[in-house]
């Protein structure tokens, strides 16, 4: 997680997962409602590496909110 006066940005990895499944738990176990609460701008940054890549595989951002 990274901070910064109005915004926030959580990170999430996978190891052989998607994109979707690292977001997941960022939006869905309410882990940005503090952040949000405050008046900042949370961004959810999920990550997707790959195993035999060795590398970032996809990724996305995706500005949360209280829905």
């Amino acid at each position: 997680m990274a901070e910064r006066p109005n915004k926030t940005v959580m990170l999430e990895c996978k190891l052989d997962g998607t994109v979707q499944a690292a977001l997941r738990p960022i939006e869905k176990r309410d882990f940005h409602l503090p952040y949000w609460q405050e008046g900042r701008v949370v961004i959810g940054l999920g990550v997707h590496f790959a195993r035999g890549k060795r590398q970032i595989a996809e990724r996305q951002a995706r500005i949360c909110n209280a829905e």
